[in-house]
């Protein structure tokens, strides 16, 4: 896959033998105007509030992958994902990835899903000052007051591949140097509210959530948009700790609808809380609701065999990842670079995302980079960032990348809901239809 370089808006940059030239857009258009400004690396260095990530003539360029290596979420799959961003970065799925003449690193770490894995994962990524940015976290709970404000404190960016909270790019929440390639859970929020309202109007919902941050907001964002679709007919909520067993989940259900039996179930869950929810609500309600729905948070392939398992019916509610297939650069290249290397099909449907937030930052890397004459690297920090900002759309590997300044990178999203046993993980991951789609698009102000 081809490269994508930053383009900034009004300004542009060349480096001659470890100066940095910064002229205005006349200058660069030969229209005349004002003088290019000339920066030693030092003096670019100085000027930076956070300096220069320096990478020494023989060594590699190091770039951190933050992320929960659990197969139940498809962890593995989005650290294959930034493996092969790097090994593609110059053209070619040779094995042998580089940028500006030096061979490049990954730094994995496990951020266990927790806000203290990803506070901890961040600070050993960060300790030493040599990664030039972070692709993390999995999830949401790992980045938000956590290795999200860690990594900005240090001036480093780090770019998620499948964080949906949607507090993590809310105004005044937002950490600065945080961006994300998945969407905002504020259009699944509303992509689901709008499937069950299609096929269920004035349905009587159920939701079983838990009380860690990804599944808590992204139930307390559903509830809000079902409230303006249906007024009338509120979300019935249970909240149980994340750790809950089936058990224990199914002493809450039976109260839960005064009576009433759901004819609709969500459960917007992570990881094993998918397993432990979904048991809870089958075996405990009776009749089983018409409608069982989960979103993102349970994509795998241990969830889709828990379902034909329990014999029931499940929709899944996903970020589109159908058009990646009608794509060469995914089907011919991608694709069989992944089988090639790791003998199999991707797992999950984060793996674009990552492969997109790594090359992100590595063509951020390449534009800001200031090459010195003995062929060491300096690299001003907060310029990684402005570079991320600044890039002009493209189409990345997962879909359309258009970041700006507030840390989306996904400003409009096609989200489906896919019915089991076609979900697109595993052997479905290139065949499964979606049974009701819609776009939906984030109002930036």
């Amino acid at each position: 896959m081809g490269v994508q370089l930053v383009r900034f808006g009004g300004r542009g940059r060349a480096v001659v033998a470890g100066i940095v030239i910064i002229a205005t857009a006349g200058v660069l258009s030969g229209c005349g105007g004002s003088e290019p400004v000339v920066r030693s690396a030092a003096q670019a260095c100085g000027e930076d509030p956070f300096g220069c990530v320096r990478v020494g003539p023989d060594e590699p360029v190091q770039i951190g992958a933050l992320l929960w290596d659990d197969p139940t979420v498809g962890g593995r799959d989005s650290f294959r994902g930034v493996e092969l961003a790097v090994d593609g970065f110059d053209r070619s799925f040779d094995g042998e990835g580089a940028l500006l003449g030096h061979e490049v690193e990954v730094v994995e770490v496990d951020e266990g899903c927790t806000a203290s894995g990803g506070r901890k994962g961040a600070r050993r990524l960060l300790t030493g000052g040599e990664v030039v940015g972070i692709v993390g976290t999995s999830c949401s709970a790992s980045s938000y007051r956590a290795a999200a404000e860690a990594a900005s404190n240090a001036g480093t960016v780090i770019v998620s591949p499948s964080n949906t909270l949607a507090e993590l790019t809310e105004p005044g929440k937002r950490a600065p140097f945080f961006f994300r390639t998945s969407a905002n859970d504020l259009l699944q929020s509303r992509f689901v509210a709008n499937f069950i309202d299609e096929r269920h109007p004035e349905a009587n919902v159920l939701m079983v959530d838990t009380d860690d941050i990804y599944s808590s907001s992204l139930g307390s964002r559903f509830v809000e948009a079902w409230a303006e679709l249906e007024p009338e007919v509120p979300v019935r909520r249970v909240t149980v700790p994340s750790a809950a067993s089936a058990s224990a989940i199914e002493e809450k259900l039976p109260g839960a609808m005064g009576g009433e039996g759901p004819s609709v179930a969500y459960f917007p869950a992570l990881g094993g809380s998918c397993l432990t929810a979904l048991d809870a609500i089958v075996k405990t309600l009776r009749p089983v609701p018409d409608m069982l729905i989960t979103s993102d948070g349970c994509i795998s392939t241990a969830v889709l065999d828990q379902v034909k398992e329990l014999g029931v019916t499940v929709f899944i509610t996903l970020l589109d990842s159908d058009d990646r297939f009608d794509r060469k650069e995914y089907t011919e290249e991608f694709l069989p670079a992944y089988r090639k290397r790791f003998g199999s099909d991707p797992t999950s449907t984060y793996h674009a995302e990552a492969y997109d937030a790594a090359e992100l930052i590595l063509a951020a890397v390449e534009k800001v980079a200031i090459e010195e004459d003995d062929g060491s690297l300096a690299i001003p920090r907060s310029e990684i960032r402005d570079a991320i900002e600044a890039l002009a759309p493209w189409d990345g590997l997962s879909g359309p990348i258009d970041c700006g300044s507030e840390g989306d990178c996904r400003e409009t999203a096609t989200y489906s809901a896919f019915k089991s046993p076609d979900w697109p993980v595993a052997e479905g991951a290139g065949s499964a239809k979606p049974v009701f789609s819609e776009t939906l698009e984030m109002s930036r102000k």
